[in-house]
């Protein structure tokens, strides 16, 4: 994979929570494999950012166990990866996700945190 350098203006549509906490995800395609558990980087009512240690493709659809609050349910939602990078030795790979499936109240939800 080359590697992507961001230069220019910002782009991202919306505003982020950049906090680590364990977020969990299925693999849509491969419900054998279970549920996992990852630290996201941040997170947005748009999507999220993780770290993982097995390359993951792109258009791939994941369901997400989401809890970004200790006295609310957790948010059920699912989203497509729309970005792979490695990095490291030994490679690690960083997983941008954008929401597919969110209900608006939990993508308020997770604005009204952020702001």
């Amino acid at each position: 994979m080359e590697a992507s350098y961001f230069s220019g203006a910002e782009k991202r549509r919306f505003e982020r929570l950049n906090k680590q906490f364990a977020v969990r995800f299925l693999i849509e395609s491969d419900v054998s494999k279970g549920w996992d558990m990852v630290l996201i980087k941040n997170i947005n009512k748009g999507g999220l950012l993780f770290t993982y240690g097995a390359g993951l493709r792109e258009g791939m659809i994941l369901s997400f166990k989401i809890n970004v609050a200790l006295n609310k349910a957790e948010i059920l939602c699912s989203g497509k990866v729309i970005r792979v990078q490695e990095s490291g030795n030994p490679k690690v790979y960083e997983i941008g996700i954008e929401f597919t499936k969110i209900s608006e109240s939990d993508a308020e939800f997770i604005d009204q945190i952020i702001k």
